[in-house]
């Protein structure tokens, strides 16, 4: 193609950036037939749907063999918005960041259905990954297709990846693409939210975290998801607790009321809920260490009694369960907090 060619195609474009993407495949390959590249356009989009590509997963997303899919691939390694991603294997590519977030946003507007169909894809093909980076992809496209499904996964993989700082860090950097997106269905936004304010917790000043927690409770009160909201909810009371300005602490009791108040609601309407009944537990425990820590009359007695619930709830979870080993560090956790509480209270005896 001439020089007034690629200005045409270009312009064609019309400062577009998903079109000036796909324009780089009439631009490097400008010698094919119109339906070679129109397919060569349509892997482009494909690829751009999950984080990296190789022949396999664009084998899947698009539900071609695994040789026509190697040979896609080859072309689209020859596009400038491609490059290689060998952290993910030799043959892995991914698409330029700014290209891929507008090839994306792109087929979500203007073509959801196959958006959607490519997403789901992505999601069943990560989904017989069980390394780290393949769990954060499949709950990425999750979180998409199905936000109430997705949020207590998402709670559940930050339990697993909480003592370890750099995978854990990798699901908050994989869900930052959603929370710079205030276009996203609510609840998308709530537990991308929610997500990389509880990982990034460490390294995030108190009013970014507390912006973050805010916008997820938002979120999910705005999806009218009981769920989100009592664990949004308890987030933003932890770090109103934290920041401790004046009036600060009323309010986290507030929260933290209100997201018990919803669990035990979730728990009456789902009384098998293994998960109902701990989440029961954790804001009984958090309401507890509020009330011991604000320390105001009569105080003592009602986070006493939060304590003691909250380890009988874990007592008999453990004893449904005796081979889990979160239930088992549940009830060890809540003896510490009340033998902690205890020996606070002058009462050394009953801590030991």
């Amino acid at each position: 193609m001439d020089l007034a060619g690629q200005l045409r195609t270009l312009q064609a474009a019309q400062g577009n950036p998903a079109m000036l993407a796909l324009a780089t495949v009439d631009l490097k390959y400008a010698e094919l037939p119109a339906a070679a590249r129109a397919t060569l356009k349509a892997s482009l989009e494909a690829a751009a749907i999950p984080h990296w590509c190789d022949e396999t997963i664009l084998s899947a997303l698009l539900a071609i063999s695994p040789q026509e899919s190697a040979a896609r691939l080859a072309q689209l390694r020859g596009l400038t918005v491609v490059e290689p991603f060998r952290a993910r294997g030799s043959t892995a590519i991914n698409v330029h960041e700014a290209a891929r977030l507008a090839l994306r946003k792109a087929l979500a507007s203007q073509q959801a259905s196959l958006f959607r169909t490519l997403s789901s894809r992505a999601e069943t093909h990560f989904t017989a990954d069980d390394s780290v980076v393949g769990r954060i992809e499949r709950l990425f496209h999750r979180l998409r297709l199905d936000p109430e499904q997705a949020g207590p996964e998402i709670r559940q993989l930050e339990y697993d990846l909480r003592h370890k700082v750099e995978d854990g860090l990798a699901l908050a950097a994989t869900f930052h693409e959603y929370v710079a997106d205030t276009a996203l269905p609510p609840l998308v936004q709530c537990w991308a939210c929610w997500a990389v304010g509880v990982v990034e917790a460490p390294y995030l000043e108190i009013g970014k975290r507390l912006a973050l927690a805010c916008r997820a409770l938002q979120c999910a009160d705005a999806a009218a998801s009981d769920y989100a909201s009592a664990t949004a909810a308890l987030l933003v009371a932890d770090v109103l607790f934290e920041q401790g300005k004046p009036g600060d602490h009323d309010k986290a009791l507030g929260h933290c009321r209100r997201s018990l108040e919803v669990r035990e609601r979730l728990l009456v309407a789902n009384p098998e809920s293994a998960q109902a009944a701990r989440d029961v537990s954790v804001s009984l425990t958090q309401l507890a260490g509020f009330l011991a820590s604000r320390g105001l009359p009569g105080d003592a007695e009602e986070s006493l009694g939060h304590y003691r619930r909250s380890l009988e709830v874990r007592e008999r979870l453990l004893v449904a369960n005796p081979e889990s080993a979160q239930a088992a560090r549940d009830v060890s956790v809540s003896l510490s907090k009340l033998a902690d509480f205890l020996a606070s209270r002058g009462l050394p005896g009953d801590a030991e």
